[in-house]
């Protein structure tokens, strides 16, 4: 565990650098495809741009995380000393007690002297020396096995008993003094409902003030469905022409439906108008006429129709 740790410390910087070269090679790889993403015209080849797009920076992110991850596990390894072997060694605790030596007891032999019979007996005594004290190591078992040691517990006093404290006497809450009722001094008079107002239909104008340039059919405020013609007056020199355009809701700018280079007197403006094609709502069509130099003139109808609904 130490030798792959003091590895891992050392090679740190090394595996850093390498993996950082490797997110910005593919994240520069990304931003060139994205490049080629936007030139290019086909749709199956920007669908590969964006998938390589897609793919480099993922990798980018994870060769980036890669080099994050190991700047900061190898710090946090050498920073807890409590991921090594040699530091769990140190801290366990070993105790060591000096075993005092028992004492050996001395051997008296007594004796006595007879004049009288030429006996004589000596006194000898034989003590025996007390042997050096023996440390001994006390390791607990817990250790040994791999386990913690739980902490010891004090032992119960024998013969104590717990006196109870005596809790405090709840008071009584007071009586809440009841609020008088108030009596308004001013009478008041309720609001009168209002009355709902009336909707109005808006009123359906046709914005038509030239006779060269006319709208029929459809009628202002008509609502219209399905395919119709769109009947009218475009009167215009020789080499000019008619546009129909409509101007759809909550849509700047008005779309081309329709032109034509020859005069028409009350007659088809437009033969299929395919109101199919537009969401329901309210429209605007227009009819301009334009020069024969190619500039629009001021020869301008509108109608207000609506689409479906």
């Amino acid at each position: 565990m130490d030798a792959l740790l003091r590895l891992l410390l050392e090679a740190r910087t090394a595996l850093v650098i390498v993996f950082v070269i490797i997110a910005a090679a593919f994240l520069l790889t990304g931003f060139a495809s994205r490049r080629e993403v936007r030139r290019t015209l086909l749709n199956f080849e920007r669908e590969q741009l964006e998938r390589r797009t897609t793919n480099a920076w993922l990798r980018a992110a994870l060769f980036a995380a890669l080099a994050v991850l190991v700047s900061w596990g190898t710090e946090y390894l050498a920073r807890n000393p409590a991921t090594t072997t040699a530091s769990r060694a140190r801290q366990l605790p070993v105790g060591i007690t000096f075993v005092a030596p028992t004492k050996t007891p001395v051997l008296y032999v007594l004796g006595a002297e007879s004049s009288e019979m030429g006996v004589s007996i000596a006194i000898a005594a034989t003590p025996t020396s007390p042997p050096d004290p023996t440390p001994t190591i006390d390791i607990p078992l817990a250790i040994l096995l791999g386990t913690p040691t739980p902490a010891p517990t004090a032992p119960p006093r024998i013969g104590a008993t717990a006196t109870p404290l005596p809790l405090p006497t709840p008071t009584a809450l007071p009586t809440p003094t009841p609020v008088p009722t108030l009596v308004p001094i001013v009478t008041l008079e309720p609001l009168p409902t209002p009355t709902p107002e009336a909707t109005t239909e808006p009123e359906w104008v046709a914005d038509c003030p030239y006779a060269d340039a006319q709208i029929t059919s459809p009628a202002p405020g008509q609502r219209i469905q399905g395919v119709i013609p769109i009947v009218g007056t475009a009167g215009f020199a020789a080499g000019g022409k008619y546009k129909i355009e409509i101007l759809r809701p909550n849509v700047p700018g008005w779309a081309f439906l329709w032109e034509g280079y020859s005069e028409v007197k009350s007659g088809v403006l437009m033969p299929a108008f395919d109101s199919t094609l537009f969401p329901p709502g309210v429209y605007t069509l227009r009819l301009l006429i334009v020069d024969p130099a190619g500039q629009e003139t001021t020869l301008i109808c509108r109608v207000p129709i609506r689409i479906g609904g």
